[in-house]
């Protein structure tokens, strides 16, 4: 018998009306950044432990943005990029200019000694968010940062020290985001059943038992709408194990000699294994996928960033996509009419990036790049409005 694997991102929870995109929770967590007399001031974010590093990136890259985006998830995992692994000198914004470890060892190194906590004796508008990070290391991560206190240190001590630190701040803004999005399903009086109608559009059964699913989201509308063979892939609220991260490419792009030594363990992939080495307890979940009888794969609510491009890889890997007769269906909606076209031109530029990505990892490089080409020639390649 055939089967459907259904692959979800995002979208399908904001389709069912969570408020669960990076734009609705950074907008609660700060919501008055606009209007300067109520908004946080610095020192609250420097001191308080309610906020952490990454508070303090992410606030300075929307006041100084430039172009940078930061509504959706992928646009997060761009910004981790662009914070750790590139280096762009046309870049709008001063964060993304320089390589971060390096201009934090050169403003440490300007630092007053005669001060215990990190003062500089310069205007403070200068190098300003690269001062703010050296100061929250040393309030909300004392004994890592304290080595640097010293001046006698290396780049790659630098390097070490704070990409372990950025690191513990971003399990803080996941534990943060996992609070509040288990209160956003509290809310929602709707959610399970919403799900239960919104996956029967997409599958186009009102017999949910037998759903494949492979969801990229931490929220689990499945075990009570009765569907057991589900795989939540990036943590899920209940453990309380939720990941943000970059792709595995991500990290090996440029100097492979100091990024990645510094930073994979930011990847996706570093984090899962992680999880599978604190998960003592963990228990096999009833997870199957048979490539050999799955037909169709059903695509709802994905931006296809490039951090999950190697997820993709996998799963196409393990149907021989270009051999096989599984056809490919991409599932959108139109959530703003206004901009409908926007919309549509957006996706189908990101299908294709993904797909055509995916035809670079081929051997053949001829199959690589008809990939597309030959999917659509035996229909295998479809893409759906869901009104």
């Amino acid at each position: 018998m055939d089967e459907q694997l259904l692959v979800l991102g995002n979208g399908f929870d904001l389709n069912v009306g969570l408020k669960s995109s990076f734009e609705d929770y950074f907008n609660q967590r700060f919501p008055n950044m606009e209007d300067k007399s109520n908004d946080v001031n610095q020192r609250e974010l420097i001191e308080f432990s309610e906020y952490n590093m990454w508070d303090i990136i992410v606030r300075f890259v929307r006041n100084y943005q430039g172009g940078v985006r930061l509504n959706n998830w992928s646009d997060l995992e761009k910004l981790l990029f662009d914070v750790m692994c590139s280096t762009d000198e046309n870049s709008n914004n001063p964060l993304l200019k320089y390589d971060l470890i390096d201009m934090l060892c050169k403003v440490n190194e300007r630092r007053n000694r005669e001060s215990l906590e990190p003062d500089w004796k310069e205007p403070e508008q200068e190098d300003y968010i690269f001062k703010q990070i050296i100061r929250k290391a040393f309030v909300t991560q004392f004994k890592l940062f304290y080595p640097m206190m010293d001046g006698n240190y290396s780049y790659s001590d630098m390097g070490r020290i704070m990409a372990t630190i950025l690191l513990k701040e971003l399990n803080k803004m996941e534990m943060d985001f996992s609070r509040y999005l288990s209160k956003q399903v509290q809310l929602s009086s709707n959610y399970q059943f919403n799900s239960k109608i919104l996956l029967e559009k997409l599958t186009g059964n009102s017999n949910l038992e037998k759903t494949n699913i492979l969801s990229f989201n931490y929220t689990n509308p499945f075990t009570e709408n009765n569907i057991e063979n589900y795989r939540l892939i990036h943590g899920n609220l209940s453990d309380k194990n939720i990941i943000f991260g970059l792709g595995i490419d991500s990290i090996y792009h440029g100097n492979e000699d100091t990024i990645s030594k510094f930073y994979s363990r930011f990847s996706k992939q570093s984090r899962v294994m992680d999880g599978l080495f604190k998960n003592k307890t963990q228990k096999l979940k009833k997870w199957h996928f048979d490539n050999k009888k799955t037909n169709q794969i059903i695509f709802f609510g994905h931006s296809f960033s490039e951090a999950d491009y190697f997820y993709f890889q996998a799963l196409f890997d393990s149907i021989n996509l270009y051999s096989s007769n599984t056809e490919l269906i991409f599932v959108y909606s139109v959530y703003d009419k206004e901009i409908a076209s926007e919309i549509e031109n957006t996706y189908r530029d990101s299908i294709e990036a993904m797909l055509i990505s995916y035809g670079k990892s081929f051997d053949n490089q001829t199959h690589g790049r008809n990939l597309i080409q030959k999917l659509i020639l035996e229909n295998r390649l479809l893409v759906r409005c869901m009104e």
